[in-house]
């Protein structure tokens, strides 16, 4: 994983645990010297900008209906085997349940392009299959799964 990545899911990680938005750029500083002492310097300018993107994510209404749900999941890992040759493997960033069925958010923390629709309907294959993974995986159905521009914050764009 990238070192922006990682710094990203152990401050979201922290959140899910319950730690307070206050104490993020602490937990982020940690994060930091954690992942190594050599890669200290080079992360001491991803801190700021780490910590106010999952102050978007925990501020979102996504984030809100998500943790206000009666079952939610951070960081899902998942294996399923798609074809007899082919394993899929990864984590789901975000699982809910609604009265509709589940649902999944994919977080992006990637630069935004003008068409925000287009660029989220880039990502609609791998969140198909993190669909059909989920399903085949807990035996539920998804009914829906979207891309949250970390960057920009609300509202997902949904693409499945």
């Amino acid at each position: 994983a990238a070192k922006g990545s990682v710094h990203f899911e152990g401050l979201l990680e922290a959140c899910v645990r319950g730690t307070p938005p206050e104490s993020l750029g602490e937990v982020a500083r940690v994060l930091a010297t954690r992942i190594s002492e050599e890669m200290e310097e080079d992360l001491k300018p991803l801190v700021p900008q780490a910590v106010e993107t999952v102050r978007k994510v925990i501020a979102s209404q996504m984030w809100k209906t998500a943790s206000a749900s009666p079952e939610w999941h951070a960081e899902v890992p998942f294996a399923v085997e798609i074809r007899p040759d082919v394993i899929l493997s990864g984590r789901i960033d975000l699982a809910y349940l609604t009265p509709e069925g589940w649902v999944l958010v994919d977080y992006k923390t990637e630069r935004l392009q003008e068409d925000l629709v287009a660029q989220a309907q880039g990502h609609a294959d791998p969140l198909r299959l993190y669909a059909e993974a989920w399903t085949r995986g807990t035996g539920q159905e998804v009914a829906k799964a979207g891309i949250f521009f970390a960057r920009r914050g609300d509202p997902v764009e949904w693409v499945v």
